[in-house]
């Protein structure tokens, strides 16, 4: 019964060592690939800047490209704001005139009127 009980051990002993050198290069594997995934998260990230780079610099162009046409428009709205006060102007000139014109006329019938017998 010792022959056999050393033989189960040694057979248990071989099993346990490959199944040691089966996790040893699962670990290998896992190792490995940690390397690629680190190494593509690098790119990644170097990317990742790149595009931040570009589109921080697409953004401040955008804005000025923006900030010149909203300047262009601010000036088209003081030229309209500009004739609106003027055609104000022109209209109440006209009411005056019209005021003064009908209470002229007015008046002038209601002198006709008390000097004609």
């Amino acid at each position: 019964m010792d022959k056999r009980f050393t033989a189960l051990q040694n057979d248990m002993d071989r099993r346990f060592e490959s199944v040691d050198k089966r996790f040893e290069s699962i670990d290998k594997r896992f190792e490995s690939i940690d390397r690629r995934f680190e190494a593509m998260q690098k790119e990644m990230d170097r990317r990742f800047e790149a595009m931040q780079v570009e589109m921080n610099r697409r953004f401040e162009a955008m804005q000025v490209e923006m900030n010149r046409r909203f300047d262009a428009i601010d000036k088209r709205f003081d030229a309209v704001d500009k004739r609106f006060e003027a055609l104000t102007k022109r209209i109440d000139r006209v009411m005056i005139w019209s005021y003064a014109t009908t209470l002229t006329v007015g008046g002038l019938v209601v002198a006709a009127l008390k000097l004609l017998p």
